[in-house]
């Protein structure tokens, strides 16, 4: 790898993004925005005899925008921005890797002030007793580039982005290096609110466009995943020859990335898309009785590519801080309601399958969980297992172990009578999936509450 910085392989010039582009993200922009200043002024700082953060390290899930907010600072500040990867960085010789970050230094520090980007970071400058030899001496060279002098034109400001800033060596977290983490969170349903309306402006859209429905269907979504969702919303709009993106269309894409493909060539006989039908209708209906606050937002009995013959999406409560046990009860009867309404159906032998592994799953980490780690069984008492000492926790697993089968029965219990007493809703619902195999949350409201429920 040649670093030329004259024909600028590394420099990528003054980027053109600004902060408003970036969606979301206030808490880590506005700490960015209190850099600006110092970085086309330095002086200021040095008169007061301060020193100015050398780096900031991001850190948050992929897709959350890391790379954009560091080409924003650059953009803001008006400053060269130097990016690489860590393709950029690794040599496969002996001394290569040092040669190369010192390299980068050396351009950024001619252009200086300047910023830094270095992407996935812990790759390049993993812990030292995880790394092997090759990892341990590129930290200790980047340490010494950070530490090292700094040109008089003005400073050179490093960001460093991560996943996951515990895998980043901790000797580059300290003062004078990485000052601060900065948190990169996935968007909140505004942000996600605000990331369509910007997205979709260049896009031609017909009909409505709810912004609400689309940010409250991409809960947990990163702008990564929602940009795809537009764009493969926009690819099939040009490859079935139409001029505009629906609602429609782009709720379809939405529940392709976050569910995954419909799974076409998966061929399910009639008896096992009945049993599909109920289970499913099960789910949903419980979570409509019990669990008001989860709002339905899809239920299907297509295969899909991730291996799930049909599933039901529920939209969050995203205001929600605590969770009683009363939620959580009603949340493993809801788990538990697929297996109790085939049962129903098909009586307590054909309607015993294997269906159900991961609602089991589902269902007894929730029971564990609550019983463990948040006291919310009077029986288990205040004893928090993540606060014991390994010595003593084994003491309890088996009490703990008889009060999940507890909650899992008192569940199993509440599913069946709620499907019985509303039998005929089941029915229903199943049969509407058998005949059109998907429905919306509001066609399933209005067949559960009548049409004006």
């Amino acid at each position: 790898m040649h670093f030329d910085s004259e024909a600028g392989n590394l420099g990528q010039g003054i980027p053109t993004e600004r902060f408003d582009q970036v969606v979301g993200l206030c808490r880590a922009k506005d700490r960015l925005r209190a850099i600006i200043n110092w970085l086309r002024n330095p002086e200021a700082l040095e008169r007061l005899g301060i020193r100015p953060p050398r780096g900031y390290l991001l850190a948050g899930p992929p897709g959350t925008g890391k790379t954009l907010v560091a080409r924003a600072l650059a953009g803001e500040a008006r400053l060269p921005f130097f990016a690489v990867a860590p393709g950029n960085l690794q040599g496969s010789g002996a001394g290569e890797t040092e040669k190369l970050i010192r390299q980068l230094f050396e351009q950024a520090e001619r252009f200086a002030p300047s910023i830094v980007f270095i992407d996935e970071i812990d790759t390049i400058a993993p812990r030292r007793d995880e790394a092997d030899w090759r990892g341990r001496q590129a930290v200790t060279q980047l340490l010494i580039s950070m530490d090292g002098f700094q040109a008089p034109k003005g400073p050179v400001f490093v960001l460093g982005a991560t996943n996951d800033a515990d895998r980043v060596d901790p000797a580059l977290l300290r003062p004078g290096r990485f000052d601060e983490v900065i948190p990169l969170d996935l968007p909140n349903r505004e942000a996600r609110s605000a990331f369509f309306a910007l997205r979709l402006k260049n896009v031609p859209w017909e009909g409505e466009q709810d912004l609400e429905r689309l940010a409250s269907s991409t809960f947990g979504c990163s702008p990564a995943e929602m940009d795809r969702m537009v764009r493969e919303a926009t690819y099939s709009m040009l490859l079935e020859g139409q001029t505009a993106v629906t609602q429609i269309g782009l709720m379809k894409k939405i529940r392709q990335v976050v569910h995954g493909s419909e799974d076409l060539s998966q061929k399910v006989d009639q008896a096992l898309r009945t049993h599909t039908a109920w289970h499913e209708a099960g789910h949903a209906l419980v979570g409509w009785a019990l669990l008001p606050c989860r709002k339905l937002d899809y239920v299907t009995i297509i295969p899909h590519e991730r291996g799930a013959l049909g599933f039901v999406a529920t939209l969050p409560n995203e205001t929600a801080t605590n969770i009683s046990a009363t939620t959580i009860a009603n949340r493993i009867a809801s788990l538990l309601a697929g297996r109790a309404a085939e049962i129903l159906f098909a009586g307590p032998e054909e309607g015993l399958t294997t269906g159900c592994r991961s609602d089991l799953a589902s269902a007894n980490s929730w029971a564990y969980w609550a019983i463990t780690s948040e006291g919310l069984d009077p029986e288990f008492g205040l004893v928090s297992l993540p606060g014991l000492p390994p010595s003593i926790r084994s003491n309890f697993e088996s009490r703990a172990a008889e009060r999940v089968r507890y909650w899992l029965r008192q569940g199993q219990e509440t599913a069946e009578r709620v499907l019985k007493d509303h039998r005929d809703k089941l029915q229903a619902l199943a049969e509407a999936l058998l005949e059109q195999e998907s429905l919306d949350g509001e066609a399933v409201k209005t067949l559960l509450e009548g049409p004006n429920g």
